[in-house]
C-alpha cells in the first residue's frame, strides 16, 4: 500500500527509482562479496585499474573546465606606450612665390608713397613682402658687408635705389662683379621705402659685360 502511494505522489520516474534501487543494492552486495572472495593480489590490481580510470575521469573533466575557462575569457589588451617616432622629416622648402610682370622696384615705391601715413604705406605693400621678383639694372654700388650691391635709376628727378642683400654662400658672385655692370637678379622683397626697394637672399641670374 506504502509502494501505490508513493509512485501515485511522485509520477513513474519514483516507480522506476522505488524497483532500482533493490536492484542496484543488491548488484553492489554481489560485486563487495565477489571482490572480497578474490585473491589479494587480485583485489589489488582491480583497485589500481579503478584507480587509474578515475584519474583519466576527472583528468579530462578538468581539462574541459580549463578550456572552457580560456575560451569564455575576454581578449587580453596589450596596453602600449606613446608611438616611437623615428627622426624627422627634413622640411622642404615651400615653392617661390613670385610677383607679376607688371610688378616692378617702381611700382613698390609708387604704391608705398601712395599712403599717407606709414601704417598706410605698409598695408599697401604688405601683400607683397615675402614675394620673389626678379631685376635688371646696371650695378651703382658693391658692398660686403652684408655681400651685396645696388642700382640706381632715375625716374625723372626722382632718384629709385634697389638694394640686393646676397647670403654669405653667394658673396663670391658680389665680389667678381664691377661697376656698371648690366645684371639680372633674383631676390626676395624684404623692404619697400620712399626711395628704395630691398631684396635678400638674392643671386645673379643674367650678366652682362661692364659699358661706359
Amino acid at each position: 500500500m506504502d509502494a501505490v502511494k508513493f509512485i501515485v505522489k511522485n509520477g513513474l520516474g519514483g516507480a522506476i527509482g522505488l524497483l532500482a534501487g533493490p536492484i542496484i543494492v543488491g548488484a553492489l552486495t554481489g560485486l563487495l562479496a565477489a571482490v572480497a572472495a578474490l585473491p589479494p593480489m587480485v583485489t589489488l590490481f582491480l583497485a589500481l585499474f579503478a584507480f587509474g580510470i578515475g584519474l583519466l575521469v576527472f583528468g579530462e573533466v578538468g581539462r574541459r573546465r580549463v578550456r572552457s575557462v580560456a575560451v569564455a575569457s575576454p581578449p587580453i589588451v596589450w596596453r602600449t606606450g606613446p608611438p616611437v617616432f623615428g627622426p624627422p622629416a627634413p622640411t622642404l622648402p615651400s615653392p617661390k612665390a613670385y610677383v607679376g610682370e607688371g610688378v616692378t622696384p617702381q611700382y613698390l615705391i609708387d604704391l608705398y608713397n601712395a599712403g599717407t601715413t606709414t601704417l598706410q604705406k605698409d598695408q599697401n605693400v604688405s601683400r607683397f613682402i615675402g614675394m620673389w621678383m626678379r631685376v635688371s639694372g646696371t650695378v651703382s654700388d658693391l658692398r660686403s658687408d652684408p655681400p651685396g650691391l645696388e642700382f640706381e635709376e632715375f625716374d625723372g628727378p626722382i632718384l629709385t635705389k634697389l638694394d640686393m642683400w646676397f647670403d654669405d654662400e653667394k658673396k663670391d658672385q658680389v665680389a667678381t662683379q664691377a661697376l656698371k655692370s648690366r645684371l639680372t637678379v633674383e631676390g626676395q622683397i624684404d623692404v619697400v621705402l620712399g626711395i628704395s626697394v630691398r631684396l635678400r637672399h638674392c643671386r645673379i641670374v643674367e650678366t652682362a659685360r661692364a659699358f661706359q
